[in-house]
């Protein structure tokens, strides 16, 4: 999935807080 997301331009960032999403722009 993680894949799918980073092709849709989506980045996921994994925190302390939890996973919190980028979109590229």
């Amino acid at each position: 999935i993680r894949n799918e997301l980073d092709f849709a331009g989506i980045v996921l960032k994994d925190s302390k807080d939890g996973t919190t999403w980028e979109v590229k722009l």
